[in-house]
């Protein structure tokens, strides 16, 4: 029995240090993007004093479209507010639902599709277990501030197939052509690691804000879903 005990305590403990941020807010530009801030420290309420009742309200909408998965409870009831904590705060959330509109324009005739590519996007930025699964790069400010430079975000395979497929099928009007297609670049196979790629490639994608390495895992412990 004391085996047992100290197992899940272990257990437990090793979990609560890996339930933390890595990045939080925003403290640099870079191309006109926006960028994150390091922030080594567990995750806060959304709903914080410094908001408006009208940014409150409206925190909570965007919430409740882009992030269910972290505003509603097992019941699908919405959690009281104090327990709606995340790595992102109103400003993230209001830019996040800004940029998915362009998403959604194209995605949005497949909900499933566009469920499942705006919530990558959601848990990257705001999960409050961010920590487990997405490493950065940063470089310093001269306030003593860093601001993320790169990410590393690790993400189940499972996940990437099934995501890819969901959306493999929504076709762009004006061309004829399945969306994953534009999302894909100028890889030669269109795939799953292509498509996130693609997303999260600076280089080759503009509307890329920051530099996201997608790394494909076969593990659920240290990757998002």
């Amino acid at each position: 029995m004391k085996v047992i005990l100290t197992f899940v305590l272990v257990l437990c403990l090793c979990y609560g240090v890996k339930s933390k941020c890595v990045m939080k807010s925003e403290c640099h530009l870079v191309n006109g993007f926006p960028r994150n801030c390091r922030y080594n420290g567990t995750a806060v309420p959304v709903l914080n004093d410094d908001l408006s009742g009208e940014q409150k309200e409206d925190a909570i909408r965007i919430m409740l479209l882009r992030c269910p998965e972290l505003t509603l409870d097992e019941n699908g009831q919405i959690k009281p507010y104090n327990e709606i904590v995340a790595c992102c705060d109103y400003a993230q959330l209001r830019g996040m639902a800004d940029n998915l509109l362009l998403a959604e324009g194209v995605l949005g005739r497949c909900p499933t599709c566009l469920r499942n590519f705006v919530r990558q996007i959601c848990e990257l930025n705001c999960s409050p277990d961010q920590a487990r699964f997405v490493d950065i790069d940063t470089l310093p400010l001269e306030d003593g501030r860093e601001y993320v430079e790169e990410v590393y975000y690790r993400m189940h395979e499972d996940f990437m197939d099934n995501a890819f497929d969901s959306c493999s099928g929504v076709i762009v009007p004006q061309t004829g052509l399945p969306a994953v297609n534009l999302m894909c670049g100028n890889a030669p196979v269109c795939n799953s690691s292509a498509w996130f790629g693609f997303t999260g490639d600076i280089t080759n994608n503009p509307l890329a804000p920051v530099q996201v390495n997608f790394l494909r895992t076969q593990t659920i412990e240290d990757s998002a879903y």
